[in-house]
């Protein structure tokens, strides 16, 4: 079999398909542009703090704002540590304040940290707006809404504006208007011209004297069609559910691990149905270590978002010969091999560090496993009629057509910081793809 030798052939490809940039109403009359902890602090408490959950789990949660003498070492000692493990966070921590407190104190996101001499805990949102009653200043309005869970930021297709630190509010007759934001997504992956826009909204909310809130105008800002929205990132069973991204670091990151989770099943399968059909045991040997490595990858992408990876038990049935190679052809040929050339590009072009190596740990695996496809269509095609692999070239052209259409998609936020390829490298890579064929006729 010429499995090594389609391996050589794909480190190749990777290596040489590879290397080698203020809306009208902050114009007129805008609102004043406070803090949210402009607002006094609560009565009789010395500190606040609240903490953010980040995008995904590396460096983890950060302090984001300190009301009287307290420092980031003080709060860590008081708040205290979950368990030996987390202990090697302590001196970071004590720097920077950047440590995932959500595990040390075992609560939910989002609630503010209070300090009354000896008491320490958190506040819900609601103790929050009734110890800050009556709503009588801009900065406790733009407080109430945010502890609320309003979003402070919007943007449109250039620009964010407000947030927390920077959040806009006007007073109105009988309380005070606040600038926010929201978004909404929409997907179709796994239709045929399969979508994911993102709508991004600017929302004006009125908070009354009591710190009620409500909506009293929503408009649209900025929408987008997600990069890479639905392209495949492994081998995807027959049965496969896709999920969403929203457009964000953290949603891209889950999508992945659901994705290499999914893989799991998807190559215990195969390998299955390679010992029923006689294959060389190089081939379902090489497919049984494919599914180890799509658990450690589901894993990897967990530990990122501070998740737990979910991994079905195979439970489908073995196909015939050219089912099998129909859907190697479009999982395997074309899908797992856009992804293993992806997550090398991701190797080099991520933003953060951490993501550089996650992603270099995973790409030769994916090469691997992009070559393994090509080996069993060879071995396959043999044994397949004219008829039966004009099935299969059908099926290889329609995944290319298929994963062609989203390649413009704009390069967002999330896409730079993923090293995500568009545009004209990924239709590049698509094309490195293609050019490989999936047979012994086409390689």
């Amino acid at each position: 079999m010429r499995l090594r030798a389609w391996r050589d052939t794909w480190m190749w490809l990777a290596i040489s398909a590879c290397g080698g940039t203020a809306p009208a109403w902050m114009r007129t009359s805008p609102p004043t542009k406070l803090s949210v902890f402009d607002a006094p602090p609560l009565a009789g408490a010395t500190y606040l703090a609240t903490i953010d959950p980040g995008d995904f789990g590396h460096p983890g949660p950060s302090i984001a704002i300190e009301h009287g003498s307290f420092k980031c070492s003080q709060l860590v000692a008081l708040l205290g540590m979950g368990s030996s493990a987390d202990v090697k966070y302590l001196a970071e921590a004590q720097r920077s304040c950047e440590l995932d407190v959500a595990k040390f104190l075992r609560e939910p996101t989002g609630f503010v940290f209070v300090i009354r001499g000896a008491e320490r805990r958190w506040l819900t949102a609601a103790e929050i707006v009734r110890a800050a009653a009556p709503i009588d200043s801009p900065a406790k309005a733009l407080l109430v809404a945010w502890v609320g869970g309003a979003q402070l930021s919007w943007g449109d297709s250039g620009h964010s504006y407000g947030g927390p630190l920077d959040g806009h509010v006007r007073q109105v007759a009988g309380g005070y208007e606040v600038a926010a934001g929201a978004r909404s997504e929409v997907s179709n992956c796994g239709a045929a011209n399969a979508r994911e826009t993102v709508t991004n909204y600017r929302l004006t909310l009125f908070v009354d004297l009591r710190g009620a809130v409500t909506e009293r105008a929503r408009t649209v800002t900025d929408r987008y069609d997600v990069a890479d929205p639905c392209h495949p990132l492994g081998r995807r069973p027959e049965d496969f559910a896709d999920v969403t991204s929203g457009g964000t670091l953290r949603g891209h990151l889950v999508r992945a691990m659901h994705h290499e989770a999914e893989s799991v099943r998807a190559f215990e399968r195969i390998a299955r149905e390679l010992r029923a059909h006689g294959a060389p045991e190089e081939l379902w040997r090489a497919a049984e270590r494919a599914a180890v490595e799509e658990r450690d990858h589901a894993e990897r992408c967990a530990r990122l978002v501070n998740e737990r990876a979910e991994i079905a038990q195979d439970q489908l049935p073995v196909r015939s010969l050219v089912e099998l190679a129909i859907d190697n052809a479009r999982e395997g040929c074309i899908g797992e091999a856009y992804a293993a050339l992806v997550a090398t590009v991701q190797a080099r072009t991520a933003a953060d560090a951490t993501l550089r190596a996650h992603f270099a740990a995973i790409a030769a695996d994916e090469l691997a496993h992009a070559a393994l496809a090509h080996a069993i269509a060879e071995w396959i095609d043999a044994a397949l009629s004219p008829v039966q692999r004009d099935r299969v070239a059908e099926a290889r052209v329609a995944a290319i057509t298929e994963l062609a259409r989203s390649l413009d998609a704009p390069n967002v936020e999330a896409t730079r910081a993923l090293g995500l390829p568009t545009g004209d490298l990924a239709r590049r890579l698509l094309a490195v793809v293609s050019a490989a064929g999936c047979s012994s006729t086409t390689a």
